[in-house]
């Protein structure tokens, strides 16, 4: 028998019991072929609490209970070189392993079947955030049944045929977005057909980020990690489309969409001649990616999952709504969630050029739970209690007005003032409310509370994970405090519920965690002195650059931003001119604009006493990228003033071909607007100086 989480436990235990199971029988299987033996084994994996005993005389441990007895009847039961798991155990690895459901087992001692689960292997592309909850209290979903309903409907309509489905579900912050596509995952997963996915998370850091969500969408699909060399990322990108596309249309599509997305194939002999051209780019790379959608959904049916599109960036939004707005003949689910701030946004998500809505597409708003699903949440909650009483079901479904979060968090409040006394098997509450309770109002107010709770190095930690992001890595925090945190700070976090750790991480070699809710690393954050915060963004800058390294572009608005929260204008400048390029590069010129202008109003800050040839050369390629973003955009008067100071800045910096160039970015512009005469006028002036120089 083995046994994880005797001495120490660890929130992945169950995870890596299961992993040890099937890499136990990988080697089983070998050595059998290998020496020409009948070796087989069956294995069963239980989860739960068991009591364990030290045996002196034989320096042994002991081990009993309910727990151990289920995992030997698992172990009987599965087939010969099978792995087993229980539910207990499927509720913790759900997502990370392939599994089929098995009938359930009657048990000696059990009033009810066990269902169980066989295991066969461990999934090459997880995707897992722990499912939101009460630490130790499995609860299922409430009130969302009719929800799953729609979901799951979309995905037969897909399948039988009917073409490409697509639903939106919008909802407050809390609401039980996320557990609701929890729950259509776990339904999907246990399905019999294989299903291909392609999911994508959009984050608060990346919103202004051209393509990070349609990025970080095909790095999950071909297991591209931001820790992976230019080279690496290229080879993946390049191997996952010609899978599917072939050879010859694999390699044109890995091109356009690779350049696309940052990963720079200027010197592909597929876009060498029209690397300049990024709107030609972006074209061709749309029609590719439908291509490669309806190549996918001829092998089988395809599940497309967008998380948080309230922060998705808008290039990625456009560009996958200009390839869903059409209804194709594709086996295609397509969920996305949101918050209801995102329907303000001007993107056309739900509705196609003309207004007319989208036949295919469905929004799907969740509201707070209220009357008996508010008073069934709360009761769920509560399973550990054996008669809750009236004045706590009251006081949940009151104070959190049917937000699944705030009562999950007012839940552990409650346990950390002793309210409820939480035992490992039961929970112990007062029939009468304590006089003087006093409950936070809002769930922000409830958060902090906890937090000022927690000791100083927990807390500290908690401000430093808080300042790089809703996801974070332990280097990341190690390098923002200046020194390294201890493993079981990380553990004693897990356990109050603040945040988890994703079994797979974007970068190699580093742990990767998330708060449970971005209102939690919100509350966090502002907790943060300002001082403090600005030492903190500065080195959480530097820390980005160095985990990225050649890749660092793709996270230039990222770096950029951190180092004006840190008061670095210079820094900030030199990234967010970065940041300007890249987006140009990737034909996203409303967020180039953005990031020149950024770029020059802190460069202009922080050099304007100096009057160097070296300032003013950064000026002119600043000005130079923002001349020709806002060409683009047709925003001519903005471009001509911008010329004018392109000039002067080059002539101040003795740079004649600079001149030249600034003449002739007016040139082109004024022919766009059609100011025939006066562009000619400029073309001739960029000649002459050009000729001169």
């Amino acid at each position: 028998m083995a046994v994880w989480g005797l001495e120490r436990s660890h929130e992945d235990d169950p995870v890596q019991a299961v992993r040890a199971a099937l890499a136990l029988q990988v080697e089983l299987d070998t050595f059998r072929q290998e020496q020409n033996v009948a070796l087989i084994m069956r294995i069963g994996v239980n989860t739960g609490l068991v009591s364990a005993s030290y045996i002196a005389s034989t320096d042994e441990r002991n081990l009993i209970g309910n727990t151990v007895n289920l995992a030997s009847r698992l172990e009987q039961a599965a087939s010969p070189g099978g792995v087993l798991i229980s539910q207990s155990t499927y509720d913790q690895v759900r997502g990370l392993f392939s599994v089929q459901v098995q009938p359930p087992l009657a048990v000696k001692g059990k009033a009810r079947p066990v269902q169980t689960y066989l295991v066969s292997r461990e999934k090459p592309r997880a995707f897992r955030m722990p499912t939101r909850g009460l630490a130790g209290v499995i609860t299922r979903t409430v009130g969302r049944d009719a929800e799953l309903a729609v979901l799951q409907e979309a995905y037969r309509q897909a399948l039988s045929g009917d073409g490409l489905q697509w639903v939106t579900v919008s909802g407050e912050a809390g609401v039980g977005k996320s557990r609701l596509l929890t729950e259509f995952e776990r339904w999907l997963e246990l399905r019999p057909e294989e299903i291909w996915y392609l999911k994508g998370r959009a984050w608060p850091q990346t919103e202004r980020s051209p393509y990070h969500l349609l990025r970080g969408l095909l790095s999950f699909r071909f297991q591209i990690r931001e820790g992976d060399s230019l080279d690496v990322a290229r080879d993946k990108l390049t191997a996952g489309l010609t899978e599917v596309l072939g050879d010859e249309l694999g390699e044109e599509a890995a091109a356009f969409v690779g350049q696309l997305i940052g990963f720079d194939f200027r010197h592909s002999p597929r876009i060498v001649h029209i690397a300049e051209d990024t709107r030609q780019i972006r074209g061709r790379a749309e029609v590719l990616l439908r291509e490669y959608l309806a190549q996918l959904c001829t092998t089988g049916p395809a599940v497309l999952l967008l998380e948080d599109l309230h922060w998705a960036d808008k290039e990625s939004l456009a560009l996958l709504s200009d390839i869903l707005t059409e209804q194709h003949p594709w086996r295609l689910c397509m969920i996305g969630i949101t918050r209801p701030s995102f329907w303000e946004r001007p993107a056309h998500w739900d509705r196609q050029l003309t207004g007319e809505p989208i036949a295919h597409h469905r929004r799907l708003d969740l509201a707070p739970l209220s009357g008996k699903l508010a008073d069934e949440l709360a009761h769920e909650l509560l399973q550990k209690v054996a008669r809750p009483p009236e004045w706590l079901i009251a006081l949940l479904v009151e104070q959190s007005a049917g937000n699944p979060y705030f009562a999950e968090e007012l839940i552990h409040w409650l346990i950390e003032q002793n309210v409820i006394k939480a035992g490992p098997d039961a929970w112990q509450v007062d029939a009468e409310r304590p006089v003087g309770l006093s409950v936070p109002v809002t769930v922000q107010g409830v958060l902090q509370a906890r937090l000022e709770r927690l000791s100083p190095e927990l807390r500290a930690t908690l401000q430093r994970a808080a300042v790089v992001g809703r996801v974070f890595w332990e280097g990341a925090v190690a390098y923002v405090g200046q020194e390294a945190v201890p493993e079981e700070v990380w553990e004693k976090l897990q356990q109050h519920d603040l945040v988890f750790r994703q079994p797979l991480s974007q970068l190699a070699g580093e742990k990767e965690y998330y708060f449970k809710h971005v209102l939690l690393r919100d509350v966090v954050y502002e907790y943060t002195l300002k001082k403090l915060r600005r030492v903190y963004h500065r080195r959480a800058a530097e820390w980005l650059i160095q985990a990225t390294m050649e890749r660092a572009d793709e996270w230039a608005a990222v770096i950029a931003a951190h180092y004006e929260w840190a008061g670095e204008k210079l820094l900030a400048s030199e990234w967010y001119g970065q940041a300007g390029k890249q987006a140009r590069e990737t034909y996203a010129p409303e967020a180039a604009i953005d990031y020149y202008q950024k770029a020059l109003e802190f460069f202009t800050e922080t050099s304007e006493i100096l009057e160097t040839s070296e300032v003013y050369a950064r000026r002119v390629v600043l000005y130079e990228g923002l001349g020709e973003m806002l060409r683009w955009q047709a925003r001519y008067t903005e471009a001509g003033e911008v010329y004018v100071a392109l000039r002067a800045a080059a002539e101040m910096a003795g740079d004649t071909i600079a001149q030249a160039r600034a003449w002739n970015g007016a040139s082109r512009m004024e022919d766009s607007r059609g100011d025939y005469p006066a562009a000619l006028e400029s073309a001739g002036r960029a000649e002459k100086i050009a000729r001169g120089a």
